[in-house]
């Protein structure tokens, strides 16, 4: 006697993404015995799932009330068919992405830099001499050594032939700052592989600490890139080579920063 499949409510249950088709079938028969109800289920196949590539992943039957009624759970999925954070990625793809960053640099490479930011300006006591530009000043190079020092801190303080100590006549205006942050994007580069060993000689091929220029720079132009890390490690399917690329406007060093 022919088996009659039916189908659970609310089955078949699909699945797309761009790369394919999943299904979840729940199908079930009264009467009849295991071997009728699981050859009638290989002649099902992959017509039910929407999908004429389509194969089966799961297969799960079981009987239900009693022996005479039987109940399968199936999944069929076109081959290429993925999900999570794989499903729109092949072997060998190339991903860019451009992160905040910055660098931390002395305060004295500030554009708007003043020397009394973090210095104070010491007197020697006995001098009548004025200093007008103190304000202004960008180094600690004052006018007249004999009259005024920049100094860091009080344990600098110079001392008169009689043994006097200098007096500090104006303090430092930022106590304390001795860097700053400046703007320096990082891109950070990741290639996909199906196995270690290409992720890993991939990687190799980029060294850290030189200098080179990320094959996507998001418009960014001017000054030079640093390669700052690379990384090798699983991410769901693939093997992921990862460099990450550091920007300076004012340009890395290149007596200290070979080129790549």
């Amino acid at each position: 006697m022919p088996v009659t499949l039916q189908s659970a409510q609310g089955y078949p249950k699909v699945e797309k993404n761009a790369s394919g088709v999943a299904v979840a079938e729940k199908q079930y028969a009264v009467d009849t015995t295991y071997a009728a109800f699981a050859g009638a289920l290989a002649a099902l196949g992959a017509a039910n799932a929407n999908e004429a590539t389509a194969l089966v992943e799961s297969l799960h039957i079981e009987p239900m009330s009693n022996a005479t009624w039987w109940q399968a759970d199936i999944k069929y999925k076109s081959p290429n068919f993925r999900k999570g954070p794989d499903a729109y990625r092949d072997e060998g793809e190339t991903e860019y992405t451009l992160e905040d960053g910055g660098l931390d640099t002395p305060i004295e490479r500030h554009a708007n830099y003043r020397t009394v930011w973090n210095y104070s300006l010491a007197k020697d006591p006995g001098s009548t001499k004025t200093y007008a530009g103190y304000a202004g000043a960008t180094n600690t190079l004052a006018p007249d050594q004999d009259a005024f020092r920049w100094i860091k801190d009080t344990s600098e303080l110079p001392t008169t032939p009689a043994g006097v100590r200098w007096t500090i006549i104006v303090n430092k205006t930022k106590p304390g700052v001795e860097s700053f942050t400046r703007p320096a994007p990082v891109v950070s580069m990741k290639k996909y592989y199906a196995g270690r060993a290409a992720a890993e000689t991939a990687a190799g091929s980029y060294t850290t600490g030189t200098i080179a220029t990320p094959a996507s720079a998001f418009g960014i132009t001017g000054g030079s890139w640093l390669i700052m890390s690379k990384r090798v490690y699983a991410d769901g399917k693939y093997w992921i080579a990862e460099v990450r690329y550091q920007h300076d406007a004012e340009g890395w060093d290149t007596d200290i920063y070979p080129a790549a």
